[in-house]
């Protein structure tokens, strides 16, 4: 009876701070692809502030780009060489919740216009013969474009200018949260996103107000301060004091999505590293101090993690 008691007093305790996370009708699950539950405010429903596809062969996509990354200020999408794409296909990263950000260049085909404004992974004559061979199919001719640097967003009017019939690949010109960008990232691009309307942020989270470069209205985006952990919106998890000296960022995806779930710090919406190069905790650049004990214990706790195969679940418990 005692056992009974205690477990009713947790349900009621604890169960409305649980609903009060869970945006109403918001399915934020894609079993399968990869990601155990995509962040606030994404999800595959009418319910949810940012809607993604859920496709049938279990990938989280924008159209028909395949989501790699989510973190706090933006999203990394797959966009691989590709002859004869429509240039059009770019409009479908420009929507009233997000927009391609300033530090893509995009490679486009066949264009009116030229210019080589843009950073490249490597010059442009090399590049032209390094990347998929469309001349032999009527395509070629690729011209590089990227937007202003001190601006947010890459406009698209400024793209469709260049006349351009094909959309061949892009490349983000930038460090992904801390990391060197790596190769598979060069054939992405990235979009900044925002939720509509003014500032609705939880406490000891900091608000960025967003002008939508696509019909000039009002969004924002919040993240917790220092000190804090949550994503900072009102409407999910809000933000909490660390009981720590400081928490880990987001991390960039490579083969096991995960999140962390244990007290020592934040529920991470991305993935840990368990295969391939920089994949030491101590590399991730942290948001404040890590001290040396804890690091240790992050580094044990990752290496038995990926001894389990990236299943997180059960040093939860």
């Amino acid at each position: 009876m005692i056992k009974l008691q205690t477990l009713f007093l947790l349900s009621i305790t604890y169960l409305p701070s649980i609903i009060c996370q869970i945006p109403n009708n918001c399915n934020q699950s894609c079993p399968g692809s990869g990601f155990t539950q995509v962040p606030y405010p994404f999800g595959f429903s009418s319910g949810c502030e940012i809607q993604l596809n859920c496709t049938s062969n279990h990938t989280v996509s924008i159209g028909q780009f395949p989501v790699w990354q989510f973190s706090s200020d933006g999203l990394l999408v797959n966009l691989t060489n590709k002859c004869g794409r429509n240039a059009d296909a770019l409009s479908v990263f420009y929507s009233e919740n997000y927009a391609l950000k300033s530090t893509n260049a995009i490679v486009m085909e066949n264009c009116t216009a030229q210019t080589d404004n843009c950073d490249l992974p490597m010059p442009i004559t090399q590049f032209r013969t390094v990347m998929v061979p469309c001349s032999a199919l009527g395509y070629g001719n690729p011209s590089c474009y990227a937007g202003d640097r001190t601006r947010m967003f890459l406009e698209y009017q400024n793209v469709t200018k260049l006349g351009c019939r094909f959309l061949l690949t892009a490349f983000v010109s930038e460090r992904i949260g801390g990391l060197t960008v790596p190769p598979s990232a060069e054939q992405m691009v990235k979009l900044g996103w925002w939720v509509k309307g003014t500032c609705n942020c939880s406490d000891g989270a900091d608000c960025t107000k967003i002008v939508s470069p696509v019909d000039g209205s009002d969004g924002y985006r919040c993240n917790c301060k220092s000190g804090f952990s949550g994503d900072g919106y009102k409407a999910s998890s809000g933000c909490r004091r660390l009981k720590g000296n400081g928490a880990l960022p987001v991390i960039v995806p490579r083969v096991t999505r995960v999140k962390m779930l244990l007290d020592s710090f934040e529920p991470i919406h991305g993935v840990l590293l368990c295969e391939g190069e920089d994949t030491d905790p101590s590399l991730y650049e942290a948001e404040t101090t890590i001290s040396p004990e804890e690091l240790e214990e992050i580094k044990l706790l990752h290496a038995r993690v990926c001894e389990s195969g990236g299943d997180i679940s059960k040093e939860a418990e």
